[in-house]
């Protein structure tokens, strides 16, 4: 990979998009010094990790909810 762009000033390479601050894929994979092609499949599984972790955390958060709503009745009804 070009080490070049290592040496560079990091402020350079970082862009303000619609107001968040942004990096290009290429110029991020060539800091990390790996192909543009896999940074983006590194990109995608971890989204894929963390779209399954929210939903196993809504999951749960909701399954106590209605067992906290179960028990809550059970007890006022006595």
């Amino acid at each position: 990979m070009n080490n070049a762009i290592i040496k560079a000033d990091y402020q350079t390479l970082i862009y303000e998009f619609h107001g968040y601050k942004v990096m290009l894929d290429f110029n991020l994979a060539a800091l990390y010094s790996v192909e543009t092609k896999r940074l983006r499949d590194c990109l995608k599984i971890s989204l894929r990790q963390i779209q399954f972790l929210i939903k196993l955390f809504s999951f749960t958060v909701l399954s106590f909810a209605s067992t906290k709503r179960k028990y809550q009745r059970k007890v006022t009804a006595v």
